[in-house]
């Protein structure tokens, strides 16, 4: 009987001897699988970081380029505006006007004064060149152009702050 044990035993040592091979195979195998994957996941996220440096490179050199622009723009002067030598301003007073008596709605009281007084008279604005009757077609050409100049140095100022006001709102 001995020599029936002594396979048996074999038998056993084999059995044990091949599923702890087979555990070991099946250990390492779930250990390279992890591996593999997260090796993968390493590369996937190397290739996002070089992705978002060179996103990164790209914003820094549009950062540059539009500081470098602004830099050549004057730095806005102070808004003065321009004064004009014009011939002072005569006033006319008008007559005073008479206005008829209104017949009171509801209360005597409140009724319109006959006569309108100075602090209603109108004014009629008049020009000195007006009075000498000077004024010629040049002379309001030159004016228009002089107000068209003055728009324009309004709008570049207008430009520039709204600029400004940009660049303000980014950073």
């Amino acid at each position: 009987m001995p020599d029936t044990q002594a396979p048996l035993l074999d038998n056993k040592q084999i059995i044990h001897i091949v599923t702890e091979i087979i555990i070991i195979v099946g250990i390492s195998f779930y250990f390279y699988q992890q591996n593999k994957i997260n090796r993968e996941h390493i590369e996937e996220l190397k290739n996002k970081l070089e992705e978002q440096e060179n996103i990164i490179n790209r914003h820094e050199q549009i950062i540059q380029k539009l500081v470098n622009v602004v830099n050549q723009f004057p730095p806005p002067p102070s808004y003065k505006p321009k004064t004009r030598q014009h011939s002072p301003v005569k006033f006319k007073h008008e007559k005073p006007i008479k206005v008829q008596k209104r017949e009171p709605k509801q209360d005597p009281a409140c009724e319109l004064p006959q006569i309108i007084t100075s602090e209603n008279v109108k004014f009629n604005i008049m020009d000195q060149d007006q009075d000498n009757n000077d004024i010629t077609e040049s002379d309001l050409d030159a004016e228009l152009v002089d107000e068209l100049e003055e728009l324009e140095e309004l709008e570049e100022l207008e430009e520039v702050s709204d600029i400004e006001n940009l660049n303000l709102k980014k950073n």
